[in-house]
């Protein structure tokens, strides 16, 4: 049995380190394969005036939290708006945070590209314009522009109009992008059952992604996991479902449970 004991969440802005042990810290962290931004908010009680007065927007900040010795990485991201508010005793300060948010919404780009260039291409050199890594990039159709491509507008609508030209799904996570098949996730070798924090039983849903049609999907809910994220492959064991599933979304939150939509 997982230990349900000894539950951890550590917190880094702007370079400090605040520990759940020391601190009160809540969060909501959602996660998808949508082409929209996802945006986590976190939430910290009692900070010191100066820890306070360190928050930005534009500030780095990253949450790991787990199960014993089972800790790893949340979200990672930068602060999009912050607030503090007074609540009877308490300080709490609120944070919302995402990959890559300020370029997401503020760059635009005005760009011409030489005859014969091609869609991954101009991909790579878009998306270096974001300050985020690429994780993967399997095209389902790269696209040759025979005549060179003009783009211009918002740096955001141009990768995702070329990403649909491509036929592929585009998505930012922990300061990383993925352009891929719609039915590509990422291996994990996480087997998700009773003994691993598998809670309930698995619900049919219905799941539509991106533009795709509508498909038979399960709604699962687990003790807090890492090891499930945007698009990771997990298997699971349980009376309802076996097998192996891709996570299309879910919501790691501070009940210390995560929620999931596989297909």
């Amino acid at each position: 049995m997982m230990n349900l004991f000894n539950r951890q969440a550590e917190l880094i802005v702007n370079g400090r380190l605040y520990k759940s042990d020391d601190i009160d810290i809540e969060f909501n962290v959602p996660f998808s394969t949508e082409n929209e931004i996802d945006i986590s908010e976190i939430i910290i009680y009692n900070l010191s005036p100066s820890s306070i007065a360190s928050i930005k927007k534009g500030t780095a900040v990253s949450l790991s939290a787990g199960y014993g010795k089972n800790i790893g990485m949340l979200v990672s991201g930068m602060v999009s708006s912050f607030n503090t508010d007074i609540e009877s005793v308490d300080k709490k300060t609120t944070l919302k945070i995402a990959t890559a948010i300020k370029s997401w919404q503020d760059t635009k780009i005005n760009k011409t590209y030489a005859k014969n260039t091609s869609s991954e291409d101009i991909l790579r050199d878009l998306i270096a314009s974001f300050g985020v890594s690429i994780a993967d990039m399997s095209l389902v159709k790269n696209v040759i522009y025979k005549k060179g491509k003009t783009v211009s507008g918002r740096l955001k609508d141009v990768v995702i109009n070329i990403a649909k030209e491509t036929q592929s799904k585009f998505y930012l996570d922990k300061n990383r992008a993925y352009i891929r098949p719609y039915d590509k996730g990422t291996a994990t070798g996480f087997l998700l059952s009773g003994s691993t924090g598998l809670i309930g039983s698995p619900q049919l849903i219905e799941i539509r992604e991106g533009d795709k049609k509508t498909r038979q999907g399960w709604k699962v809910q687990c003790l807090l996991n890492h090891n499930i994220f945007t698009d990771s492959l997990i298997m699971i064991d349980s009376k309802a479902v076996k097998g192996t599933f891709r996570v299309v979304k879910g919501m790691h939150t501070s009940n210390w449970t995560t929620e999931m939509e596989v297909i």
